[in-house]
């Protein structure tokens, strides 16, 4: 008896592991058709801060100075349907990943510099602000 439930279980596991396989084979080749070349985008003067999508970057009203004691740089974007919740949820959940501590739900900081959020309108419409600088 105890032969027959060794063999039963074999062909179980035989069973399980075949089709385990074949999931991942599936899953592998569904995912290579779809376009992958969405690449992450980021501000232009801000090279190291996503663009989320959903908004689009004000490349024009960018400003970014270099200084012995760190950058300063400035950069808006505009908000289209959707909320400031959804942008600094989105900001919260990325930065960190980039380096960035966060230490309040608009500010962040990495090494000597910090990264401050802000909200506001141009000509009517959202914006985001983001702001960094060095460290005082």
């Amino acid at each position: 008896m105890s032969l027959y439930i060794r063999q039963y279980f074999r062909v179980i596991s035989f069973v399980a592991m075949f089709s385990f396989v074949l999931c991942l084979g599936t899953v592998v080749f569904a995912g290579a058709g779809q376009d992958t070349s969405q690449e992450p985008q980021f501000f232009s003067s801000l090279q190291d801060i996503p663009l989320m999508s959903g908004i689009d970057e004000l490349a024009d009203h960018a400003v970014s100075f270099d200084k012995p004691d760190g950058r300063i740089s400035e950069s808006f974007a505009l908000i289209h349907d959707l909320k400031p919740e959804d942008v600094l949820r989105f900001y919260s959940a990325t930065l960190p990943q980039l380096g960035w501590g966060q230490v309040s739900e608009y500010r962040f900081f990495r090494q000597s510099e910090t990264l401050e959020i802000s909200f506001g309108e141009i000509e009517g419409q959202p914006i985001i602000r983001i702001m960094i600088g060095p460290t005082l």
